[in-house]
C-alpha cells in the first residue's frame, strides 16, 4: 500500500471494500470457487488503478530525476 493511498483516503469503488467474502478454504474443499462478473469487474477495475498510478508515479519520478535545463 503507498502512502498517498493512506494520505487521500477516501472510498473508491476499484478497491475491494470490507463487505467482501473472506471465507477460508479448507482441505476437504475440493472444487475450485468460479468467480462471477462482479468480481472479475472488480479484479479489472483494480489492475487499472494500479497500472495508472504506477504511470503516474513513473511520471513523477522522471520529472524529479530529469537532467537541469542548460544555463544560458
Amino acid at each position: 500500500m503507498l502512502l498517498t493511498e493512506f494520505l487521500n483516503k477516501h472510498e473508491d469503488e476499484s478497491y475491494p471494500s470490507n463487505n467482501d467474502d473472506k471465507s477460508v478454504y479448507k482441505l476437504s474443499d475440493l472444487r475450485k470457487t468460479r468467480l462471477t462478473l462482479a468480481q472479475l469487474n472488480k479484479l479489472r477495475n483494480i489492475r487499472d488503478v494500479k497500472k495508472v498510478e504506477a504511470e503516474k508515479k513513473i511520471k513523477d519520478i522522471r520529472q524529479q530525476y530529469r537532467p537541469a535545463p542548460q544555463a544560458v
